[in-house]
């Protein structure tokens, strides 16, 4: 194996040949203690030696003629290559926070090539306390704490699988030492049972995480209203009934005071 770095190292500083090298992705988001995966692409053969750094540390060489020489650890290499053009995946395993930085690919003869690896967290998210019950009309707040994540995460709310609009919570997040924890309120009016679930991520999360309660809704019992026509009907019909009473004691009066006339008005 020492003999092949020598090697390598030799071709590295004597070799001539120039070629163009691509190296993809230009940036890489992953998360902690899962895989990070890039290529270099070299345009023609002819290159002889290829290295790999991360954080300008070697972690491994590989020659064209006979492939990879020296690994450690974490760090691999696989060969794709077709037709003229060479192509070599480097896989860094187990990635850890303190891989994020620099990831180099440089050809002997070339200027090197490098990418952006960022190592992020996932933590845990949970809404406080079990499913809730509410009466209609009743205003309640839920609280959502997400644990042990880096960067902070964006917490976003849902009801029954819905997105709950920014002006409806508010979130906030302190430092836990190497990593952040955050938590988020959401206040609503109690109008009918409702699934009410807290999401959680970050960029390198493919699918938030999420904890969800839910809340159920008693109805709040209205007095009935009767219907007031049949009410305002019965109250014209006596009205006239008692006013048609009032005339008529009112004729019969006035006949009695005309004793002497000689008819009374027709009723």
């Amino acid at each position: 194996m020492a003999v092949f770095s020598f090697m390598a190292v030799f071709l590295f500083i004597f070799e001539g040949v120039i070629a163009k090298v691509q190296l993809e992705p230009q940036n890489a988001t992953v998360l902690q203690h899962s895989e990070a995966r890039f290529n270099c692409c070299v345009n023609e053969p002819g290159w002889a030696v290829m290295i790999w750094s991360l954080n300008r540390l070697l972690a491994l060489t590989i020659l064209e003629t006979s492939g990879v020489v020296n690994s450690t650890g974490r760090f691999s290499a696989s060969d794709y290559s077709t037709g003229g053009a060479s192509k070599w995946e480097f896989i860094i395993e187990n990635v850890l926070r303190e891989d994020s930085g620099q990831v180099m690919c440089q050809i002997q003869g070339s200027e090197p090539v490098t990418a952006q690896l960022s190592v992020q967290e996932s933590g845990a998210v949970e809404i406080e306390g079990a499913n809730r019950t509410a009466t209609e009309g009743e205003q309640v707040t839920f609280q959502c704490l997400a644990v042990g994540w880096f960067p902070a995460p964006l917490l976003s709310w849902a009801l029954n699988g819905m997105p709950v609009t920014k002006e409806l919570f508010n979130s906030s997040f302190v430092e836990a030492g190497t990593v952040l924890n955050s938590s988020s309120s959401l206040s609503i009016t109690a109008s009918s049972s409702v699934l009410v679930e807290c999401l959680a991520t970050v960029p390198a999360l493919g699918t938030p995480e999420r904890s969800g309660v839910f809340l159920t809704v008693a109805k709040v019992d209205k007095p009935q209203t009767r219907d007031q026509t049949v009410l305002i009907a019965v109250t014209v019909s006596f009205s006239a009934a008692a006013l048609l009473v009032l005339i008529i004691i009112a004729i019969v009066l006035c006949c009695k005071r005309k004793k002497g006339a000689s008819e009374c008005p027709a009723i």
